[in-house]
């Protein structure tokens, strides 16, 4: 049986016979043309704009899984954890030495050098260091002292004694001294410990201080002195701000920057220091000093003698003078 699919099968006369019946296409015009090639060519363009935009985009997303796996592979490489500095030293007098632990050798510190947690700090007679803590606590080194940064929140003092101090302005700020003999923890406050053989003292000049000492749990507040023995017998007695044992912190501070400051704000530095009260005459002159504006350098001004030079360069002038304050007049 014939198949009608297969062109072999049909004659020469019955496919002359076909192609008698089909009318000639007719031929598109010459506007019909140019509009269908416009049309191709659009379609070409959008396809190789297309084709071009999915090569960017795939380059972008090998490009950025590179990036991935090169990160990836840093966190892998570098699993050992940043170990946060406790504290760095703001001023040194004198000679002062660190090491990181009781293994390593002692080596000279200074402004440059970067301590990290369980370093050890000491200072030789006549040496003195003021330090900034991390967490804004600044603390004051005695000479022939030693302490052990922990953290920038819990310091350990073997020898010597410690001066710190609050920043005022930050409220969450804590630190702990350790002992020996126990601890004693600051409420936002400027406070000493100092460790001796028989015994250790915490003072205070402002705010309080938790004392744990293993046997007993105590407060100090502003204005007290403990004295605490071996025996755990303890002698509480007051202590003015102005007291002499204060004057050692003179010997390490960072010196008040009075270019453009005004003498009020020099003088409440000059007070907190020293513990002594500013007096004024009278309201107009108290008012007056918050409008004075003092130039000049105290770098090399000791906290005592620097009063009587700054009030020289004013219309201000000492009328009289105590050991807990001073009254000042113009």
């Amino acid at each position: 049986m014939t198949d009608p699919d297969n062109s072999s099968d049909l004659s020469e006369a019955r496919i002359a016979e076909i192609l008698q019946k089909v009318s000639p296409r007719n031929k598109p015009s010459a506007e019909m043309t140019a509009g269908i090639k416009a049309n191709v060519k659009d379609a070409w363009q959008q396809e190789v704009s297309r084709h071009a935009a999915t090569q960017r985009r795939n380059r972008w997303v090998a490009v950025a899984a590179s990036v991935c796996i090169a990160v990836g592979a840093g966190f892998l490489l570098n699993t050992e954890p940043t170990q946060t500095s406790p504290g760095l030293l703001a001023q040194v007098v004198g000679t002062i030495e660190y090491r990181a632990d009781d293994q390593s050798q002692w080596a000279p510190a200074n402004l440059a050098t970067k301590f990290t947690p369980n370093t050890e700090i000491r200072s030789y007679s006549g040496s003195f260091a003021a330090l900034s803590l991390a967490n804004g606590m600044t603390l004051r080194l005695d000479e022939s002292s030693l302490v052990r940064l922990d953290s920038d929140a819990q310091v350990y003092l073997t020898q010597g004694g410690i001066y710190a101090e609050s920043d005022k302005t930050l409220i969450d700020q804590s630190l702990t001294i350790n002992t020996e003999f126990g601890s004693a923890r600051d409420i936002g406050t400027e406070f000493e410990v100092r460790v001796n053989p028989d015994h250790w003292r915490v003072q205070v000049r402002e705010g309080l201080v938790n004392i744990n000492d293993q046997q007993f749990i105590a407060t100090a507040k502003a204005g007290e002195r403990l004295v605490i023995a071996k025996d755990q017998t303890i002698e509480r007695e007051p202590l003015s701000p102005s007291d002499s044992s204060w004057q050692w912190t003179h010997q390490v501070h960072q010196p008040f920057a009075i270019e453009g400051a005004s003498l009020s704000a020099y003088l409440a530095w000059w007070s907190d220091e020293t513990g002594r009260r500013i007096i004024f005459k009278n309201d107009e002159d108290q008012l007056a000093a918050g409008r004075t504006i003092l130039h000049g350098s105290m770098k090399d001004l000791s906290v005592a003698d620097s009063l009587l030079v700054v009030l020289s360069t004013t219309d201000f002038e000492l009328v009289d003078s105590a050991s807990d304050q001073v009254i000042l007049a113009r």
